[in-house]
């Protein structure tokens, strides 16, 4: 039978896989351009994340420098020429010349170790001396107007200004400056001076008024801090100090920066320092934006019209291939399964009404596999029952057939006094689900109807009591059950505990012969076979688990229970002398080869120990104490091999931070790895043997480290924080500040005062 047979039109099958892909084009098409809006989206924020952090950035750095000046500054007051130009009245001696010149050499020494500033001077102020790191002169007056002017200020103005400023740190932004630096006249528009009054002492509470240090920054290379250089003309930036007074501006004034802000389209990015002494407010351009991502969003762009172009053609491809696969499918599928129940509307439909055939008829196969199953196992459970197992070929097929034995179990029958037979099934099937509910997986029982008894194997827990009180119970409830529910009266008889498939029948046997003595047949009656079976093996004296139980205790360095372990056998053999006795050489080696294997277990830690060796002269109690006593003593032993153990791992942990502390980079997942041990552990012994945790002890060894390169080098805090691993310099700077209550300058500063 065709597909056109069954009312499958293929024509409208293929136009709608086309239509289908054709609305997944239009999906797509819709998605890329929220792909390209959403990148555009993204690509600006990432364009303002990486400005504004180069603007805090360099704010940070700024600000850094500022209080590096500022504490060169501090060290440039303990300059004994700079002491005594300050106290010099009026003009100067010849022999106080000498002064100006130190002084001009020692301002020259540390010129070099500011990043911003291109020149430094100093002026008095009950003097007219100047003295700069090329130049020094003690006619101030008449030095102003031909090497240095400010806008357009005379030099008294000039002066009264620089030592009006009544902070230690000021960032002043003027019109225009001139200014002679080693030979070379320089004209500077916005000027940019860093006014530092140096303090007297070391809480800087204190300020000197009568010097004041000026420092010329060098605006270009402020303004490559904050921006690139492509950015000068598309963006505004102001500085601002703690007073909300504007220390730095680009190009313009104030007015370029509302001209930006009043603008919608444009970006604004303000930031406070970290040390709080400037804020920067810097306003980008909608051209500065687009300049970044045009590039993107173009790349964006060609990636969608190709791939627009890639989802045309193989939505066309897809369409004819899917087209010529499902009518195929059909053809196969009416051809070989007929024709569906009823017309199918669509290939799903037909598809779905097929397999819904094939499924039913799959149940109905599984339903007649499950029932000839069942009959198979009853038949085998009922043959196990009534007639036995007794070859290895019966045992073979009772273990295919029930994977699950029991070790231990007991056999019920149930004798069901019904008027007719026809209601035992129906019995048999209320007493299954009965008994599932009751034991609800706490037991598991096999049950098989033979006749008018349903026989029911039991299996039972290794803690069942020998007098089966609660099944006893339990077959008692059954029976009210069955009496209450079905208007029948039973007979139930269990079994002794059986052991082994062989004892099935035996059990089997002895629950009927209680039924055919005590079935009255007007009564509900039952009865448990009390008589064990006497060929049921005895347990061992010393058997595995106890020797398990030794292995372990002895292991885990348990010395009491193992005393306890050997006590409780020396009190079983006080009790039953003749049978230790007669298995004492048994019992004795089986207990030392735990032991001897144990001894091997621990690597040679145990050089040195003897086990005691068997002497059939001596006493059962005398050998058990000789046992006992070698046992104690592997657990001495194991229990020194892990104090030496531990002792071992702390000199490993401290040796691996001492040569890898420098690494930034060091983390505790990386030393756990290596040191072969859990991360967790690694936080847990380090806690437990230092009493710290491991960022603790880390940053200990790198502050000890830092310390001792502040007192024997030279070295700046940047390069100090890369050699004791902090990273950088502002982490070193905290952590250091945190811990001493001073900064590094300060503390090094400390050092050569104790010195002096």
């Amino acid at each position: 039978m065709s597909s056109k047979d069954s009312g499958m039109n293929m024509r409208k099958i293929f136009f709608k896989y086309l239509g289908r892909y054709c609305v997944i084009f239009a999906i797509v098409l819709i998605s890329s351009g929220l792909l390209v809006v959403q990148a555009y989206k993204i690509a600006e924020r990432n364009v303002m994340e990486e400005n504004g952090w180069r603007l805090r950035n360099g704010i940070d750095k700024l600000e850094n420098q500022m209080l590096r000046m500022s504490d060169m500054t501090d060290t440039l007051q303990k300059d004994q020429n700079l002491n005594y130009l300050k106290n010099v009245t009026g003009d100067l001696k010849n022999e106080e010349y000498v002064y100006l010149n130190y002084l001009k050499q020692q301002i020259s020494q540390i010129n070099i170790l500011y990043e911003f500033a291109d020149a430094e001077f100093v002026l008095f102020r009950k003097n007219a001396c100047y003295v700069s790191n090329s130049q020094a002169s003690d006619d101030f007056e008449s030095f102003y107007g031909d090497f240095f002017s400010y806008n357009d200020m005379t030099e008294e103005e000039f002066r009264d200004f620089i030592f009006s400023q009544d902070k230690k740190v000021t960032l002043i932004q003027g019109e225009h400056m001139t200014y002679t630096n080693y030979g070379i006249t320089s004209e500077i528009e916005k000027p940019v001076l860093c006014v530092i009054h140096p303090a007297l002492n070391l809480s800087q509470q204190i300020q000197e008024d009568s010097i004041a240090v000026v420092y010329v920054l060098n605006r270009d290379q402020i303004l490559e801090l904050l921006f690139q250089q492509e950015q000068y003309n598309q963006a505004a930036v102001q500085i601002f100090n703690n007073d909300g007074k504007t220390v730095f501006s680009n190009e313009s004034d104030s007015v370029k920066l509302e001209a930006f802000s009043s603008q919608k389209e444009n970006r604004v990015i303000s930031y406070e320092g970290s040390e709080g002494i400037l804020r920067g407010i810097a306003v980008f351009s909608s051209e500065f934006v687009q300049y970044y991502i045009l590039e993107l969003v173009g790349m964006l762009i060609w990636y969608a019209v190709i791939g627009l172009s890639g989802v045309i053609f193989i939505s066309l491809f897809l369409a004819v291939r899917q087209y010529r696969s499902m009518s195929t499918l059909l053809s196969d599928v009416v051809t070989k399964s007929g024709a569906p129940s009823k017309k199918a509307k669509n290939e799903y439909d037909l598809l779905s009404q097929t397999f819904t055939d094939m499924a039913v008829t799959r149940d109905e196969y599984r339903t007649k596999v499950s029932i000839l199953e069942n009959q198979m196992k009853n038949s085998i459970l009922a043959n196990a029952f009534l007639l036995g197992l007794y070859t290895e070929d019966e045992k073979e097929k009772f273990r295919a057939a029930f994977p699950v034995l029991p070790e231990y179990y007991c056999v019920a029958v149930v004798k069901m006094n019904a008027e007719t037979s026809d209601r035992c099934p129906e019995i048999s099937l209320g007493t299954k689900e009965w008994l599932n509910k009751k034991w609800d997986g706490r037991r598991t029982f096999l049950s098989v109807l033979s006749g008018d008894r349903e026989i029911i194997l039991v299996y039972l827990r290794s803690d069942e009591d020998l007098g089966l009180t609660e099944i006893r119970e339990d077959f008692q409830e059954l029976q009210n059950f069955l009496t209450r529910d079905y208007h029948m009266i039973t007979c139930t008889g269990i079994s002794s505990i059986g052991k082994g498939l062989e004892n099935i029948h035996v059990c089997c046997h002895q629950a009927e012969t209680l039924i055919q003595v005590y079935d009255g047949g007007f009564a509900n009656v039952l009865y448990s076979y009390y008589e064990v079976k006497s060929s049921m093996e005895e347990r061992p004296l010393v058997d595995l688990e106890f020797l398990q139980k030794l292995s372990t205790l002895i292991l885990c360095t348990q010395k009491e229970a193992v005393a306890a372990l050997f006590e409780h056998l020396q009190k079983s053999y006080h009790r039953n002398k003749p049978l230790y006795i007669l298995q004492k050489g048994e019992i004795f080696f089986a207990v030392r080869n735990i032991l001897n294997g144990i001894l091997m277990q621990i690597n040679g830690l145990g050089n040195g120990r003897r086990l005691p060796e068997y002497e059939s002269a001596k006493g059962f109690g005398e050998l058990l104490g000789e046992l006992r006593d070698a046992a104690l003593d592997l657990c001495d032993c194991i229990e020194e091999n892990k104090k030496s153990r531990n002792e071992d791992l702390r000199a490993r942990m401290l040796d691996y931070l001492q040569e890898n502390f420098r690494d930034p980079g060091l983390t505790a997942s990386r030393m756990s790895q290596e040191i072969g041990i859990s991360e967790k552990y690694l936080f847990q012994f380090i806690k437990e043997q230092t009493g710290s945790t491991f960022s603790a002890c880390l940053q200990a060894l790198r502050l000890d480290y830092a310390e001792q390169l502040l007192r024997t080098t030279k070295l700046n805090n940047a390069e100090i924080a890369e050699k004791s691993g902090f990273g950088s310099a502002n982490t070193f700077y905290r952590v250091f500040a945190n811990s001493h209550g001073l900064s590094p300058g300060k503390y090094r500063e400390s050092l050569k005062n104790t010195e002096q």
